[in-house]
């Protein structure tokens, strides 16, 4: 604390006051107030020079920052152009791409109608027929139960029996033949060949199909379909094929008597 504070806060009576200041007049005390105020002066102007110096130092760093700033912002502008025209070029080619795919996917289905329309006419037959078969299929679902013998604790359980896991394999074969007649409506085939197809599929589907007392198309001796989709089953079918080879029977004997 300064002197000059120090005697301005005690609370002294005029005869104290002058008392000290007779002290405070003394050589040795004013040295070392001098000494103290000196500090105190040094210490001001270190702290003024300090002042004055920080725009200076700062000067440099302050005109580098700015540089900086000003490069980032113009990269930023640049590199937000760059995006911008990436994201054009990409809208366009993206639209490019996707009036390809349209004018592929449209000239694909015009041409596959075209084979389609000119396909053998028994395929749409036999799709019909087999869709048919495979609703009737799934219709036939069954499930029965029974009794079994008595276990070790003299009870009897229910055990059911379905036939859930034949009527998924036959709609998956029934699956499998609609997917080779859809083939068949874009291959070029002869009819002949459509014949042999179509047979194979009969007599592969014959077997599953009988477990369900139900029959598929069958190709006549003339090579035309062969079904009663009111009335599926074998019976009907093998019926129906008798009546038409006594037919073709009688029609070609005709035909030898009138020659």
């Amino acid at each position: 604390m300064k002197i000059a504070d120090l005697i301005r806060d005690l609370k002294l009576s005029p005869e104290g006051k002058a008392q000290l200041e007779k002290v405070l007049a003394l050589p040795e005390v004013k040295g070392v107030d001098e000494r103290e105020q000196a500090r105190d002066i040094e210490k001001r102007r270190e702290l003024i020079a300090k002042l004055g110096a920080i725009p200076g130092s700062h000067k440099a760093a302050i005109a580098i920052a700015g540089k900086n700033c000003a490069a980032a912002v113009a990269h930023v502008d640049s590199v937000s152009r760059e995006l911008i025209a990436a994201r054009l070029k990409y809208a366009a080619m993206a639209a490019a791409a996707l009036a390809i795919e349209t004018s592929s996917t449209t000239q694909c289905l015009e041409i596959e109608r075209e084979l389609r329309d000119g396909a053998d006419s028994r395929l749409a037959d036999f799709r019909f027929a087999f869709d048919q078969l495979a609703d009737n299929v799934r219709n036939k679902i069954a499930v029965s139960g029974y009794r079994s013998q008595r276990n070790i604790f003299g009870q009897r359980e229910t055990i059911l029996v379905t036939n859930v896991a034949e009527v998924t394999s036959t709609r998956e074969s029934i699956a499998d033949a609609i997917a080779d007649l859809d083939a068949m409506a874009l291959a070029a085939l002869t009819r002949d060949q459509v014949s042999k197809r179509l047979i194979d599929w009969c007599e592969k589907l014959s077997v599953p199909l009988a477990g369900f007392n139900l029959a598929p198309p069958i190709l006549s001796v003339t090579g035309e379909l062969v079904w009663d989709h009111k009335n599926p089953t074998t019976a009907a079918r093998d019926a129906a094929i008798l009546l038409q080879e006594e037919a073709f029977a009688r029609d070609g004997s005709q035909g030898v008597a009138d020659a």
